[in-house]
């Protein structure tokens, strides 16, 4: 007994091609098309583990992974714009002293309090974005090794029903054989 190693893009361009002789043409799922082929690659018994519950976890890691990726980019937009308002508020405070030509001691704590608030707030949310970036990848690893360990027993289970397929023809080409060899012997001995 051979295993054979399936590319599952092989499996998916078999799925389309049966797909397409047996329905009509319409938008299909490339998970489904997987499941489809690998349905036809198995025998009708249900393996010990569940390739389509495989594929709906990668899939639903990859939506986490994606949203993930989502979230970090609207806070890097967010923190861009808080960034782009403090020095906006800063060149503001700036342009209004320059503007009055007298500074006064009021104008210079003012501003003093300004800078060390805003300064402050800007340690703060780069602190939280570092931290939340931290967070983020810390889950894209995790749920990237998550994937890799579905994606091997996704293909475990390829290479199993590959098995499987290949002992099922030989036993249907050795029992049709046999049948060929009864008919053969009767149809002697009839004559």
């Amino acid at each position: 007994m051979s295993i054979k190693v399936v590319n599952p893009c092989d499996l998916v361009s078999l799925a389309i091609q049966q797909a397409t002789l047996k329905m009509s043409i319409k938008v299909v799922n490339p998970c489904d098309l997987v499941l489809l082929a690998l349905q036809q690659a198995t025998p009708a018994q249900s393996p010990e583990i569940s390739i389509k519950a495989s594929a709906r976890q990668t899939a639903s890691r990859l939506d986490e992974v994606n949203q993930l990726s989502q979230q970090t980019a609207q806070q890097q937009q967010q923190l861009a714009s808080r960034f782009d308002g403090l020095v906006s508020e800063t060149q503001r405070l700036f342009n209004r002293l320059g503007e009055q030509q007298s500074p006064t001691q009021a104008a210079v704590e003012s501003l003093k309090d300004a800078v060390t608030r805003l300064t402050r707030n800007a340690e703060a949310d780069r602190a939280n974005f570092l931290q939340k970036t931290e967070a983020d990848q810390a889950r894209w690893i995790q749920n990237t090794e998550e994937i890799d360990s579905l994606t091997d027993i996704l293909m475990h289970s390829i290479q199993n029903a590959e098995a499987d397929r290949e002992i099922f023809q030989a036993e249907i080409r050795r029992i049709w054989e046999h049948v060929l060899g009864e008919q053969r012997g009767n149809g002697r001995g009839e004559g």
